[in-house]
């Protein structure tokens, strides 16, 4: 285990809070423990017996051997299992690895654990037992799996997937387990425990894909079973009510055939609008709503059937008391499964699609929102991973954060989980590449959230397209003419602004001053002319320092091709905010025009205001395609953002 995985604790512990016990816990399962231990011990003492004869002449003695291993708080106690190899060697052959491997499959050598369970040393269900110099090496959080005893059967042995049963991965079902300590969860348990010897699945077999695409359905089906039961028996019952219970007088035949219609109406519905999908949340207000409206339909089909039918099905009064049964019902057992599965900490939003997501921060709950509120997406958010120490063994969102991008492997195993979302958009590309290699080692679909920069630049250029498309009116010049042949000559530039509002014109006159030759280009012809007449149209220009700039080099054009003559260019033009969001299309009409006539040695200067990654994400784009040329080799970039606030002298 890594360093950092000593964060995960629950948040209880973390508020110094002791962990709340319940009566179950507390009274009923050490008396159950004790008493199915030495049930099961003394039932099993003939084959016991046997077994021990077997293992004495196989491997050796003790054929029972006695091992010291750690209880609850660190107690210590001794584990009783049948020896399966020789005293002083694994690597056996023929007859012997046979036995060996059929006492292992079949877990025939930890009979003699019953009787550990009826002393008192272990329970029925619970973390799986370690050796005291395996627990010397566990962190802080992962001491908590000592809180209750180790069990015959546990979490990890139900559901392990992967490399089941090593130590590391094991951990996170211990805590898992205590987490969600219950009655259900103990009967679930020891059920799926008891189907797995019988099938003698290892726990450290890898599921094939159809039986994990099966148990991502199986809680559907669950469901879709319960559904279809229901109207059986709400049909059966009504029917027995409507005639007194008098089952001797009820049309047999009729009563199969108003069920098959029911079952039939009710499985098109249901999978017609999502019940049996994922779709809805158990017991949300929506899934109620279906549901009733559903129930409702059914019952107006049988209704309707027995109408059309040559003879009476079963009493209408019945049909109408089997519909507010059923909902009753299929309400019921879907409050039922809600309360099971909270009980086990489990999301009640059954999708199929189990995703981890990297990134306990804004954008990843912020994502988490957005799939919830999809009822289309199959994804379901299973728990949260980050490096931030602080956020670890917290609940976000209603979601656990289980650790670091080191446990991402071992957190896909206990959550079964098939898809990975990195939702880390301020971090660096070297980290998130970390993180994704370490997600598709896991065997995880990966997806990343798309950087800050990128995601807002993109943003900035689809709002600037989809207004360009509302309303055409974008910064462009007409069709581009040939440019001048040659760079900068006597009659070249040393600075080319694009654009002469209240920001471009000001620099080319204070640039003037400064001994520059200027050249304004901007797409009004009649502003051009009025400037080049001497008329300024900005309040911090007067016409007398307009007119000192035309005698000192200042030039103004609406010609973009005269752009190949400058040493530099600004880009200058308006973006004001339309939604809330800055209007890119002039930059980007800009950006054009200056790639349409870029010459390599050329610099150019963003100064609009605008968003931080407009240069790198919206500008230089534009210009390398334009110009073909490379940003950094060929020409040179830069942002230096004007901030004037007009008609402020100071």
């Amino acid at each position: 285990m890594e360093q950092k995985g000593e964060a995960i604790n629950d948040s209880a512990t973390e508020r110094g809070e002791a962990r709340q016990v319940t009566p179950y816990e507390r009274f009923i399962k050490p008396v159950l423990d004790r008493f199915f231990g030495f049930l099961f011990g003394v039932a099993t003492l003939p084959a016991l017996a046997v077994l021990w004869l077997v293992a004495r002449i196989a491997f050796g003695s003790p054929a029972i051997q006695r091992t010291a291993h750690v209880g609850k708080n660190d107690s210590r106690f001794n584990l009783y299992k049948l020896r399966t190899s020789e005293a002083h060697t694994e690597d056996m052959r023929g007859r012997r690895r046979k036995i060996s491997n059929f006492l292992r499959e079949w877990s025939l050598d930890e009979l003699p654990q019953f009787w550990n369970v009826a002393l008192g040393h272990m329970s029925m269900v619970g973390p799986r037992p370690i050796s005291p110099a395996m627990a010397s090496e566990l962190n802080e959080w992962e001491n908590r799996r000592h809180e209750v005893k180790p069990g015959l059967t546990g979490l990890w042995q139900a559901e392990a997937r992967g490399d089941g049963r090593r130590l590391a991965d094991n951990i996170h079902y211990d805590i898992q387990y205590i987490d969600q300590l219950s009655w259900l969860t103990d009967l679930r348990i020891l059920a799926r425990s008891a189907v797995g010897v019988l099938l003698r699945h290892e726990g450290n077999a890898p599921p094939s894909t159809s039986r994990r695409r099966l148990r991502s359905r199986l809680p559907h089906i669950r469901l879709i079973a319960s559904d279809l039961i229901v109207w059986g028996v709400a049909l059966s019952v009504a029917a027995l009510a409507r005639l007194d219970f008098n089952w001797g007088s009820i049309d047999k035949s009729g009563l199969l055939i108003a069920v098959a219609v029911a079952t039939t109406c009710q499985l098109l519905w249901g999978f017609a609008v999502g019940l049996y999908q994922g779709k809805w949340r158990l017991a949300s207000y929506e899934e109620i709503a279906w549901v009733g409206s559903g129930t409702a339909l059914v019952t107006v089909v049988l209704l309707l059937t027995t109408f059309l039918a040559t003879r009476n099905l079963l009493p209408r009064g019945a049909m109408v008391g089997a519909g507010a049964f059923q909902l009753i019902g299929a309400l019921a057992t879907r409050y039922l499964a809600r309360a099971a599965y909270l009980a086990q900490n489990k999301s009640v939003h059954l999708r199929p699609n189990r995703l981890l997501i990297f990134g306990a921060g804004e954008a990843g709950v912020n994502t988490v929102r957005a799939i919830w509120s999809d009822r289309t997406s199959d994804l379901e958010p299973v728990a949260f991973l980050d490096d931030d120490d602080t956020k670890q063994a917290l609940r976000v969102n209603g979601l656990p954060v289980v650790g670091d991008r080191h446990l991402i492997a071992s957190t896909a195993r206990r959550y079964n989980a098939d898809a990975l979302l990195v939702a880390m958009p301020s971090a660096s590309s070297s980290a998130i590449e970390s993180i994704s290699e370490a997600g598709r080692s896991a065997g995880l679909r990966v997806q990343v959230l798309p950087p800050l920069v990128e995601s807002l630049s993109q943003l900035l250029v689809e709002h600037a397209e989809e207004a360009q498309r509302v309303e055409p009116v974008a910064f462009s010049f007409p069709a581009p003419r040939n440019a001048p042949d040659g760079p900068t000559t006597e009659s070249g530039f040393d600075l080319a602004i694009i654009g002469l509002g209240y920001v471009g014109l000001p620099v080319a006159v204070e640039a003037t001053r400064a001994g520059l030759k200027v050249l304004g280009v901007d797409i009004d012809s009649a502003l051009v002319d009025a400037l080049n007449s001497g008329r300024s149209h900005v309040e911090d220009i007067s016409d007398t320092d307009l007119a000192h700039a035309l005698t000192n080099g200042f030039e103004a054009t609406d010609e973009p091709s005269l752009l190949a003559r400058a040493d530099a260019i600004t880009i200058s033009v308006p973006t004001p905010l339309r939604d809330g969001l800055p209007d890119l299309r002039a930059v980007i009409g800009a950006a054009e025009v200056a790639g349409d006539f870029l010459s390599p040695g050329q610099l150019v200067v963003l100064e609009s205001t605008t968003y931080p990654g407009t240069t790198e994400e919206v500008v230089q784009p534009i210009l390398e395609h334009r110009s073909g040329l490379t940003a950094g080799i060929d020409f040179y970039l830069a942002y230096s953002p004007e901030r004037i606030d007009p008609g402020n002298t100071e």
